[in-house]
């Protein structure tokens, strides 16, 4: 009695609603809608900035170990390389790019140096587009101001996904507008990943 109570409880009052809810628990099945474990949303570029500003001020400290942390959660495994790549890179393109991944440094100093700023350069910007943006490369747009020219061709041809926002990363000196960027990263479901310069993979 006590156990048809405890499913009454969880499964509501309706007399057919508790016997089929009573099917799941005691065959002990979870419905797929509630186990499925779905990528989570883009958080946009305040978010991006918030993370990169993390791996600058770790810069700043010469923190290595903190920068090998940080550094290392934005190179993505063929998993997240996956979700970086449209159809139109290929199965070629994909193994290019992630050869070139799988020959990043994985800990050490050798990673904690991957990225670096000038003293000088405190500020982290962040620059938005999306893969139809970057084919359009309108003028004045920021696929045009602050992605590199190849990104143009390679949108046209569908290596990058459809609809999915890219972004370049900056840090540069306060007031300047021009530093040292980081190129293409992407929101990879559960966080954020970077393709890098894969112009020079897949020409």
């Amino acid at each position: 009695m006590k156990s048809e109570l405890l499913i009454i409880r969880k499964c509501g009052w309706t007399p057919w609603l508790a016997v089929l809810c009573a099917a799941f628990l005691g065959a002990g099945v979870v419905p797929s809608v509630v186990a499925q474990d779905k990528d989570k949303p883009d958080p946009g570029a305040p978010e991006l900035k918030r993370a990169m500003s993390g791996l600058l001020s770790a810069i700043k400290d010469g923190n290595d170990t903190k920068i090998a942390e940080l550094t290392a959660k934005v190179l993505p495994d063929a998993t997240k390389v996956a979700k970086g790549l449209g159809p139109g890179a290929e199965v070629e393109g994909r193994q290019k790019v992630q050869a070139f991944h799988e020959r990043m440094p994985k800990d050490g100093p050798a990673l904690a140096r991957l990225f670096s700023a000038k003293p000088t350069q405190t500020e982290v910007q962040v620059h938005a587009a999306t893969t139809e943006e970057m084919a359009a490369y309108e003028a004045g747009s920021a696929a045009f101001k602050e992605f590199p020219a190849a990104v143009k061709g390679l949108a046209a041809k569908g290596v990058f996904v459809p609809g999915k926002t890219y972004y370049e990363v900056e840090f540069l000196e306060p007031g300047n507008e021009a530093g040292m960027k980081y190129h293409l990263f992407y929101w990879d479901g559960s966080g954020w990943s970077m393709l890098g310069p894969v112009w020079r993979m897949l020409q």
